[in-house]
């Protein structure tokens, strides 16, 4: 129905409460707090009503997920299997976007999809999925041009599968004879601006050659406010926003070494960082110069870094985060507040 619901608030919904005890009521929500996502009652109550389930980051609940270590393995990206149960004619979400490329792998039963060409209102690359508010102009948007808009009309059956890039409206709504299951298989990149910034950090952190060249700058060099400054400047950056994987050596597949695009980002982003400070520009072109000098090895630190979390993630998954990747634009991201039913 295009609105988020915590399972766990089946126990507050004015039917489920008219129809237990009080005590009942207090004892399911105590139950419910202590293990929402895998609350039955809770769940079963959703699905009759027409909600859609969502099971997310479903490979951190399966004791061999080949799909999700086969897919980040071979392509070198986190990649996010997310599970969906829609009961039959419903629709879950509403026409949005997402903020990575994302393949639909239908498992049961069918489901309509319509992707939309990317809108007007819309800049390149997004790196931060939108909130109801700001998607409610883009759908309008859609909603006007009609048919122009409309890229894929297709009904996805079992074993079928679907590409939907970055940025894309999209929708689906089960309207066959059964429910549907899919997983979609989100592609979670490192992004430039990212690691731009993994890159500094883990040089100012660990690298002694850098340390040493940057020492008498160090007090300027300060991490919250290059975070701070990579946000802004993300947001207006196209480049910034691309995977950084786009940005390595052709033939380089494990992505360890820039390319001469990526030294070039590196060195405008951080020009324009240092241009933007208080201290006197003489001081501002040495500290350029040895940034600059440096630059494809501090990118190289990054690049490898990168390579060492990514085989943990493999690994030791339920350990991983993905906010250590994204350290830039995984803060950019809207949240959706979910629905409460005592807020009525």
């Amino acid at each position: 129905m295009g609105q988020d619901v915590g399972p766990f608030h089946y126990w507050k919904s004015p039917e489920v409460v008219a129809s237990f005890t009080k005590q009942e009521v207090q004892k399911g929500l105590k139950l419910a707090d202590r293990g929402a996502k895998w609350d039955p009652p809770a769940l079963d109550y959703l699905y009759e009503e027409g909600y859609s389930l969502q099971y997310p980051a479903i490979e951190l609940h399966w004791k061999k997920p080949y799909l999700f270590q086969d897919l980040t393995a071979s392509t070198g990206v986190y990649c996010r299997l997310n599970m969906y149960v829609t009961p039959k004619g419903n629709q879950g979400f509403k026409a949005h976007f997402d903020s990575h490329d994302v393949y639909v792998l239908q498992l049961r039963g069918s489901k309509h999809w319509k992707v939309y060409k990317q809108p007007p209102t819309l800049h390149d690359w997004p790196v931060s999925d939108w909130g109801d508010n700001k998607l409610e102009i883009v759908r309008q948007n859609v909603s006007f041009m009609k048919e122009t808009a409309l890229l894929i009309d297709v009904v996805l059956e079992e074993g079928d599968a679907l590409y939907i890039p970055r940025g894309h409206l999209h929708e689906a709504d089960c309207d066959g004879l059964d429910g549907s299951t899919h997983v979609t298989v989100g592609f979670m990149t490192m992004k430039v601006s990212d690691l731009i910034y993994v890159s500094l950090m883990t040089s100012l952190r660990s690298d002694k050659k850098f340390q040493e060249n940057v020492a008498s700058y160090r007090h300027l060099l300060r991490l919250h406010d290059l975070k701070i400054f990579l946000i802004e400047a993300t947001s207006r950056t196209s480049a910034l926003r691309r995977s950084a994987l786009q940005f390595c050596v052709k033939g380089d597949r494990n992505c360890m070494t820039p390319s001469s695009l990526l030294q070039s980002l590196y060195d405008s982003t951080l020009l324009d960082f240092v241009s933007a400070g208080t201290m006197k520009d003489s001081l501002k072109k040495e500290m350029m110069s040895i940034l600059t000098r440096e630059g494809k090895m501090v990118l190289e630190n990054g690049l490898a870094w990168r390579a060492k979390e990514m085989k943990k993630f493999v690994k030791l998954r339920k350990s991983a985060s993905l906010s250590k990747l994204r350290p830039v634009t995984g803060g950019m991201q809207e949240k959706r507040k979910p629905r409460e039913w005592n807020d009525e």
